[in-house]
């Protein structure tokens, strides 16, 4: 997720494009490793201290990117100015983990990856109301 380059954003289509690719590599690397993924959202929590400490940081990584995008769209116009960048980061980080974590346990079967995040950065994009 970190070879987004969020500087280079100058649009909402670039803006989007960068969200997209900023959640396609982070389902990608659950998809490709599920074993990690179920040490990452469930099994390994509360085991091991130092187990606990690296998932801290790769959420903390990536809220931490989340939140540099959201900035980026601020100083854009594009993001509400008047939003949080670290809670609208943290939301977005929290969904996308919860979506993914229940995807990889059978929920959402009928649904594509891709598809299941393209409805999850549009929600963040656009909202839900018409």
């Amino acid at each position: 997720f970190e070879s987004a380059d969020i500087e280079q954003v100058e649009d909402g289509a670039s803006y989007r494009q960068v969200g997209m690719q900023i959640g396609s590599s982070v389902v990608r690397l659950f998809l490709e490793n599920r074993a990690l993924a179920r040490l990452f959202f469930s099994e390994s929590r509360g085991l091991d201290s130092e187990a606990d400490h690296l998932i801290d940081q790769t959420y903390q990584r990536l809220t931490h990117f989340s939140e540099t995008y959201v900035k980026r769209g601020q100083s854009l116009e594009m993001v509400r100015p008047n939003l949080s960048p670290q809670l609208v980061a943290v939301t977005m980080v929290g969904v996308c983990s919860y979506t993914l974590d229940r995807f990889l346990r059978g929920e959402f079967s009928d649904l594509d990856p891709m598809q299941i995040l393209n409805t999850i950065v549009e929600i963040h994009l656009k909202g839900i109301m018409k």
